[in-house]
């Protein structure tokens, strides 16, 4: 195929010195010509010139819109200018050729149409005669046939359309290069099977505003296509399936549009954007710069730009979307290897899928951005996105960046520095290279995981800019710049040479880096998926950013995330610790996370879960808690970081720790020894502050548990309008409604596995009920009920490993028996289910759980026998055994500790001795009015074991004193014939384990009535 190169220079005059004004000289071709007349139309016959003449006038002033002209017969034209065309017309050739050894010139006004259909040629001397110009601002139109003209073939003004087959051809192919067209108009060929063919290199302007459409179908061929208008614009449009310009193109001076679309296709041996042609070799050197620039659209499937040798921009922009393609020889950018005259901008972009950027050869300078010399800006940018793809060098050449000391070049993956970021295309190369200028590789992507497998070799900048993730997938030993990560992830699992900044974003990975630092802003996290080590080979500084470190938090031979320092550490940074399903345990040395090979400056602070009372910023991992130290216990001046679960002895620790096990000898199965020497290993477990919290949740729940006595939960019971008897029985109603109310306070102060353990647990229950006789005779009478209730405690904890609350509602139902003998005696039976809702927190850290859910039931039986003094006052010893169990599915809570229940139940006895006075008397109203008021003093016993719990696997025992006495005293009003009654008592019971260190102080108030 033929090649046509696009110059923008001025015109010299020096090819029309001889040819009268806007004249075309056509050699050798028959071209067909074809204008669209009227219904109405005036018609007209030549057979020679002068006929001719005569019929255009007489054309021209017929009254009718639209004229034919019919040629006779063929002949030749004198070269005299032919008249104006000033209205519409169509010369029909009717099979005959009109030829001329001078210029064809064909002037046609604004407004009208010249359509012409037959064979014509020209036979003059090549860069004199033998052109073909269509002047004026109207428009011609060439139908078919065939057209050979020995020079030029211009548009000079308006529109010329060469359409429906038409044949064209002209210029011998001699080295002087005419222009197609002289002024603004505009060339289209267009329709299959429509071809015009330039035989030699051809101009496409040489004023401003030409354009030449390639459309339909429809083809031109040259060697060399070139705009040469200085500081003038061209627009070359190549649009429609199998529409072809095959011809070299070159952008001389000026600047010039090119757009292929649709399916539209430009083949040619060369591109040059901004230089001449004549000085292009296959190499791409020895070129002068001209100035030109162009702005360069291939876009939709289809469409492509096929380049033999270099594609050279040197100004300008290339934007390759959409499925559009472009192959070259090779690509340069922004890059010219002689001296620059102008600022050289180039920006190329390939975005959309199937939009492609391939160059074939591997040579030297193959692919380049921004480089030669000069003092002007030299500056080339590639941009990839949206699954666009880049070929370089059939994905084996290399790239190279900012060649020369002053040029700058770049790539971007993904959006451009700068703007907002993309999906990320495909870039295929050998190898990228940093020149000595200004050299950047940009991620500014948002994909999930972008690999990036090309080698880096010399000094440039790699930024990781976008939100995405970029996997640095090969070792870049040849490395010798920075990389800045700003925002997004950027993965190094290989050696990474050059120095590392780290503002924002995060850098992750277990490969080598160089020199570092960390901004505040800025995350290194090491590992990816796995735990492994990062190593920093020079020196660290930290500026207030984040290290994050894995862990599975356990003894000192944890598997651990770690960063390897060899050289110096200076400057502050914070470290995140991220347990990996660590079940805690108790540490030596302690857990290694950070090493330093020089001088250990940089201070290592722990972002921590909470603070402990001793001030110690500590994270939890199961049941321990862990702070970041400096050094190991057994080197302190290593310099090392490492992460440690106990308390060393020099720590203020409370006193009643002892030795930090439960029963003295390092298991979990008591509560310690007891005493206040603080005694003990030389370190003990620094537990976490969840621990004691999960040590309380028992009594908690345990505090709403348990049941009332008979007394406490419904006061004395009356025969209807019966005053209290003399011998201090009484019975009871035979139908009744009741409720309650029940505040308490418990303060239990006790060892546990974690230490001394205090509690003070605030409970308040609302009971109600509803009693009935089943069954009165000589011996007693058998009253039973149900009950409803709802409780809400609060247990604030305190412990040296931390404090907290508990928060803990619950809902019940229960049922109640009561057999009263007619000599005193009774038996009182209760059982109770309950269900659990519990927030469990740390103070002044996360949330433990929120809504975790438990169950429990408790029995109850009790009996007493009422014993009388006198009339009024008796006493009643009694005993009651009650059975509170608990039980909850085990739970995760926010730090990712396991948490079960190991043993939770109670079995408690009382034996207690009542004193109680009782009167009866008429009133006023003549009705029955009853009181009743009386001490009592009882004594408690826990049978079961100490509650457990299981925290990560480690049992952890709450040593309960077991032992209880208390006093109360409280009575019972009723009137109206007993159909109403108030009722309560007030109670303090005390451990005698630790006597006044563990209290309960309760009260309760109820009301009942007949029904």
């Amino acid at each position: 195929m033929n090649l046509i190169p696009l110059f923008v220079r001025a015109w010299s005059g020096n090819f029309r010195s001889s040819v009268s004004y806007r004249t075309l000289a056509l050699a050798g071709t028959a071209i067909a010509f074809g204008l669209t007349g009227a219904a109405n139309a005036a018609n007209f016959t030549a057979s020679n010139e002068t006929e001719l003449v005569a019929a255009i006038n007489q054309a021209n002033n017929s009254g009718d819109a639209n004229s034919t002209i019919t040629l006779t017969g063929g002949f030749a034209l004198s070269g005299a200018p032919l008249p104006q065309v000033t209205k519409n017309l169509k010369i029909d050739g009717a099979g005959h050729e009109v030829t001329s050894a001078k210029n064809i010139v064909l002037d046609i006004a604004a407004g009208a149409n010249l359509d012409y259909s037959g064979a014509i040629k020209t036979t003059g001397t090549f860069g004199f005669n033998g052109s073909f110009i269509k002047t004026g601002d109207g428009t011609l139109s060439i139908t078919g046939g065939t057209g050979n003209y020995s020079w030029n073939f211009a548009n000079d003004n308006g529109n010329m359309v060469i359409r429906d087959g038409a044949q064209v051809t002209f210029h011998n192919g001699a080295n002087a290069s005419p222009s197609l067209s002289s002024g603004a108009g505009s060339v289209t060929i267009t329709g299959a099977g429509t071809v015009v063919t330039s035989q030699g290199n051809l101009i496409l302007d040489s004023a401003n505003g030409a354009v030449l459409n390639i459309e339909n179908g429809g083809t031109f061929n040259s060697t060399t296509l070139s705009t040469v208008a200085s500081r003038q614009t061209a627009t070359i449009n190549v649009t429609g399936k199998d529409s072809l310009l095959n011809s070299a193109l070159r952008v001389d001076q000026g600047n010039a549009t090119i757009n292929i679309r649709n399916g539209g296709h430009i083949s040619g041996s060369a591109a040059q954007i901004g230089v001449i042609a004549n000085f292009v070799n296959s190499d791409g050197k020895g070129q002068i710069d001209r100035g030109g620039s162009a702005d360069i659209l291939v876009s939709d499937a289809g469409s492509r730009w096929d380049v033999t040798n270099p594609f050279i921009l040197l100004r300008g922009s290339l934007n390759i979307l959409n499925g559009g393609v472009v192959q070259a020889g090779s690509m340069r950018a922004g890059f010219f290897d002689a001296r620059i005259t102008e600022d050289a901008v180039a920006d190329v972009v390939v975005s959309g899928a199937g939009s492609q950027l391939i160059t074939t050869d591997n040579r030297v300078n193959g692919f380049v951005l921004g480089g030669g010399t000069g003092n002007f800006v030299k500056k080339g940018t590639l941009t990839v996105n949206n699954g666009g793809a880049v070929i370089a060098g059939a994905g084996t050449g290399t790239i190279d960046i900012a060649t020369t000391a002053d040029s700058e070049g770049a790539i971007n993956i993904g959006g451009a520095a700068g703007q907002a970021a993309a999906k990320a295309g495909t870039l295929s190369a050998g190898k990228i290279k940093f020149g000595a200028g200004n050299g950047a590789l940009n991620f500014n992507h948002i994909e999930n995981n972008y690999d990036f497998g090309i080698a880096l070799e010399g000094n440039g900048t790699v930024s990781q800019i976008g939100s995405g993730k970029t996997t640095l997938t090969t070792n870049q030993t040849g490395f010798t710049g920075k990389t800045l990560v700003q925002s997004g992830i950027l993965a190094v699992d290989h050696t990474l040479g050059g120095t590392m900044d780290v503002s924002g974003g995060r850098l992750q990975g277990i490969g080598t880096i160089g020199d570092t630092v960390l901004s505040k802003g800025g995350v290194i996290a090491v590992s990816n998926a796995s735990l492994g080590t990062l190593t920093v080979d020079g020196d660290y500084t930290g500026k207030g950013g984040l290290l994050e470190i894995e862990t599975v938090l356990g003894d000192d031979t944890s598997a651990t995330d770690k960063l390897v320092i060899t050289g110096n550490s200076s400057g502050d940074t914070d470290v995140r610790v991220i347990n990996r399903d660590g079940l805690g345990a108790q540490t030596d040395k302690g857990i290694k996370i950070i090493e330093v090979g020089g001088q250990s400056d940089g201070t290592f602070a722990l972002v921590s879960d909470y603070t402990t009372k001793d001030g110690k910023k500590v994270v939890i991992g199961g049941a321990y808690a862990y702070e970041l130290l400096k050094n190991a216990k057994s080197d302190p001046a290593d310099g090392d970081w490492y992460l440690v679960s106990e308390v060393y002895k020099t720590d203020p620790v409370d006193s009643g720790t002892g030795n930090g096990n439960s029963n003295g000898n390092g298991n979990n199965s008591g509560s310690g020894n007891g005493n206040n020497t603080g005694g003990g290993n030389e370190t003990t477990p620094r537990y976490s502050a969840a621990v004691p919290i999960y040590q309380s949740y028992m009594s908690t729940l345990q505090s709403l548990n348990k049941l009332p006595t008979l007394q406490q939960r419904v006061g004395e019971r009356y025969q209807d309008g019966t005053p209290a008897s003399s011998d201090g029985q009484s019975n009871g109603e035979n139908r009744a409604i009741w409720g309650r109310i029940e505040g308490a306070h418990s303060s239990l102060k006790n060892n546990s596995s974690s230490g001394r353990l205090q509690q003070d647990i605030n409970t308040y229950v609302m009971q109600s009920g509803v009693d009935g006789q089943f069954y009165e005779g000589d011996k007693g009478r058998l009253i039973g009920g149900i009950t409803g209730q709802y409780g809400n405690a609060q247990n604030n904890v305190t412990a040296f490993a931390g404090d907290g609350t508990i928060t803990t509602q619950s809902w019940s139902l229960g049922s109640t028996l009561t057999w009263y003998g007619s000599n005193g005696f009774y038996v009182d039976g209760q059982v109770q289910a309950n269900w659990y809702d519990s927030d469990l927190e740390i103070k002044n850290a996360n949330s433990l759980a929120n809504g975790h859910n438990a169950f429990g039931y408790a029995l109850s039986i009790e009996s007493g026998q009422t014993v009388a003094v006198n009339e009024n006052w008796s006493l009643t010893p009694q005993a009651q055994l009650m059975w509170s169990s608990l039980d909850f599915n085990s739970f995760g809570d926010s730090y990712g500790t396991q948490v079960d229940k190991d043993d939770g139940d109670s079995l408690t006895a009382r034996l207690g001795l009542a004193a109680n006075y009782r009167n009866g008397w008429k009133g006023n109203d003549g009705r029955t009015v009853n009181t009743q008021f009386y001490g009592i003093a009882n004594l408690y016993q826990e049978f079961s074991g100490n509650s457990k719990i299981n925290v990560a696997g480690v049992k952890l025992a709450n040593d309960e004193d077991r032992t209880w006495a208390g006093f109360g005293a409280g009575g019972t009003y009723a009137w109206g014939d007993n159909a109403y009654a108030v009722y309560g008592e007030g109670s303090v019971n005390t451990s005698l384990n630790h006597l006044a260190d563990s209290y309960i102080v309760k009260g309760t108030v109820g009301f009942k009535m007949k029904w």
